[in-house]
């Protein structure tokens, strides 16, 4: 294989690898971006879980129970055995008809009440959220903080319909990678400080914290 041959498959590659990720990259700027005009008024991961809350529910309104097996996930020629660009078109297919099809069930398909009940607590979370930061931050600022919070809502809601799809494609298409990279999480969990997710999950809150050594004197 010469270095053109290469450069060109890696190119294709990262390209690839830039299609599936482009969304979350779009969910955490988002977060970041609005950072600025929360001027630290509260906890904005009540924002972030009360829009994966809605996420969820919304899948779980759209999403069939079959494509949820363990047949469905990890099986040949199962419901997420997709390429890429297979899956591509599904996630935008899911995205546009998620909240929609939310709403509808909502409407005329909960004779339980367990959506009213998910999406209803979801809603009181995010009320608590927005009640802290009106309080917190300065009066100038009460218009921008709310469309922030729009913006870190909505971008959270529609990460969370795509967030989950993928991870049922990245099962079936990593199957038994994936318990090489849990043992990696563990052992990332025991022996870094902060661990890898708590990083994570900082960035995507936009709360991101410098880790200070410990000093020497101190074990």
């Amino acid at each position: 294989m010469d270095i053109l041959t290469f450069m060109g498959e890696a190119g294709g590659l990262l390209l690839r690898v830039l299609a599936v990720i482009a969304p979350l990259l779009a969910w955490q700027w988002t977060i970041g971006l609005a950072a600025h005009y929360r001027a630290n008024a509260g906890p904005v991961g009540l924002t972030v879980a009360a829009s994966v809350m809605v996420g969820i529910g919304a899948l779980a309104a759209l999403l069939p129970g079959a494509t949820l097996t363990w047949d469905a996930i990890i099986a040949p020629g199962g419901f997420w055995d997709l390429t890429l660009w297979e899956f591509m078109s599904l996630s935008i297919d899911i995205a546009r008809r998620a909240i929609p099809t939310l709403l509808a069930t909502l409407q005329f398909d909960d004779e339980r009440r367990n959506f009213q009940a998910w999406i209803a607590a979801a809603l009181a979370l995010w009320f608590v959220r927005m009640a802290i930061g009106l309080i917190a931050a300065p009066r100038h600022r009460g218009g921008r903080f709310l469309i922030a919070e729009l913006a870190t809502f909505a971008v959270g809601v529609f990460g969370a319909i795509y967030t989950g799809p993928l991870l049922l494609w990245s099962v079936n298409r990593l199957n038994f990678w994936l318990f090489l990279l849990l043992v990696l999480f563990i052992q990332d969990w025991r022996y870094d400080e902060p661990p890898l997710v708590v990083r994570l999950a900082a960035r995507l809150t936009g709360r991101v914290r410098r880790h200070q050594p410990l000093p020497d004197n101190i074990p």
